[in-house]
């Protein structure tokens, strides 16, 4: 768009001003649960994912046990899991990240409580399948943008290739439950309402400027976060050219 001109001269007068640390080292997954500001954050993340996929993939599993006349109500559905995401991540930027994971999440878990005990054909169960549908996705298409703001751009891609694993590994796991245990929507209504409560564990991550290194490796301890992070950047919107040209 013709302004990449003006993104080199930025990046160049801050690298001159600003004394920008080349963070130049790589953390295996093992290095980041040894790092004692991070081990907690990761490990209720890794939490969340598994929970909030499995209930996502174990609600679209569960679709293949549904007979052929209900299943063609549930097309519409889709529709709505298209337009959650996109509400969810206009609402995530006003009312920030946490909140749209831990209110989605426990949408989606009282619903699937409804879905389990509604009788078959039932015009509940078809409008609660789809609040279950635009709740979890919801909370997952979040998970992508709270995860990543929430840890060091160091070890950032990292963290975020690990929780990924977590929730393929929901997935396969949400496969054999709902192939193999009846009334599986119990488990996936509990596992959705645990995501909502463990997300209430986590810090809120909406227009914090993020963390470039890991404290310890700048010996920036006892690690306090919100100390850290307090200093708030007036948000841009990612479809503006305006927010590649910030030097924050």
């Amino acid at each position: 768009n013709g302004r990449i001109n003006d993104f080199e001269n930025i990046n160049q007068e801050r690298f001159e001003t600003d004394k920008v640390e080349i963070i130049s080292h790589t953390d295996f997954i093992w290095n980041i649960f040894n790092y004692d500001s991070q081990r907690k954050r990761l490990i209720i993340h890794s939490i969340l994912w598994f929970c909030c996929s499995f209930s996502f993939y174990g609600v679209i599993f569960q679709i293949s046990l549904i007979d052929s006349e209900f299943n063609k109500k549930y097309f519409l559905s889709y529709l709505a899991i298209f337009l959650s995401q996109i509400i969810t991540g206009i609402i995530a930027d006003i009312y920030g990240r946490q909140r749209c994971v831990m209110y989605a999440s426990y949408l989606s878990g009282i619903a699937c409580f409804v879905f389990a005990l509604a009788s078959q054909n039932n015009i509940v169960k078809l409008i609660s399948f789809t609040f279950v549908l635009v709740g979890s996705s919801a909370s997952n298409s979040v998970l992508f943008i709270f995860t990543a703001e929430d840890f060091p751009t160091a070890i950032r891609c990292t963290v975020m290739g690990f929780v990924f694993v977590m929730s393929r590994l929901a997935g396969l796991c949400a496969y054999f439950v709902v192939n193999n245990i009846t009334k599986s929507e119990l488990l996936l209504a509990l596992l959705s309402c645990l995501a909502g409560r463990i997300s209430e564990l986590l810090e809120d991550t909406h227009e914090l400027i993020l963390d470039d290194e890991v404290p310890e490796n700048k010996k920036d301890l006892p690690f306090k976060k919100k100390r850290n992070r307090a200093l708030r950047k007036d948000f841009k919107s990612g479809c503006s050219d305006l927010y590649f040209l910030t030097s924050d």
